[in-house]
């Protein structure tokens, strides 16, 4: 990737892209009180966004399903104690 500016600029944008969506919808939900008024929305959707993909990175890696469902499960439980 480093070696190629094209697919660079393409995953670049593909991680751009779902940060945004993320982080709007994080926005609307934090002002219909959905999400506490004090959480950042654009940091959390790149937790959101680089937990993916550090999830599907470990399920090709291991192909292990309980170990990526335990860093799920973890992951979800951080979320609710922040």
């Amino acid at each position: 990737v480093e070696r190629d500016p094209e697919v660079k600029a393409l995953i670049r944008g593909y991680i751009d892209a779902m940060e945004d969506a993320f982080a709007d919808l994080l926005e609307r939900g934090k002002a219909t009180g959905e999400f506490p008024s004090d959480i950042d929305p654009r940091d959390l959707a790149r937790v959101f966004v680089h937990t993916i993909q550090g999830l599907n990175l470990l399920q090709r890696v291991l192909r292990d399903p309980a170990a990526v469902r335990s860093v799920l499960d973890s992951t979800l439980r951080l979320l609710r104690v922040a």
